[in-house]
């Protein structure tokens, strides 16, 4: 080996991991990861409305804040170093719905898309956990 005719390259993408999957937990609560907060700009918001598709088994997420508000489920914020961590917590949600966390997938893809009569909205499809 020569040493000096290394062409070497610098690893670079350590901070670029992470997912934008939003996860259900078991203790009744939607986790949104650094990635998403950072890419949907979540900082500006400190609410969420929950609705839910029974047919098709989809969740939706608008986020909100101010006055907006009154009637909607706080985000709460966990910072650790740069990263800032959101838990939804959704009990009463999961169970008026007859959502079982132990039986699903842990994280789901985001869909984000308009509701006419709601705004922006990111929605997830919920799966069954494979046996």
């Amino acid at each position: 080996m020569n040493v000096q005719k290394l062409s070497l390259k610098k690893f670079t993408e350590v901070k670029g991991r992470g997912t934008r999957d939003i996860s259900i937990r078991p203790n009744r609560s939607f986790g949104i990861p650094p990635l998403f907060y950072k890419e949907e700009n979540l900082e500006q918001f400190s609410h969420a409305d929950l609705y839910f598709d029974d047919n098709q088994k989809v969740i939706a997420f608008h986020f909100l804040s101010g006055d907006d508000a009154t009637e909607s489920v706080r985000l709460v914020k966990q910072k650790q170093g740069d990263r800032i961590y959101t838990v939804i917590n959704a009990m009463a949600f999961m169970k008026i719905y007859k959502i079982e966390p132990e039986s699903l997938e842990k994280k789901y893809p985001v869909t984000k898309t308009e509701i006419e009569g709601i705004g922006l909205v990111y929605c997830i499809a919920l799966k069954k956990r494979a046996s």
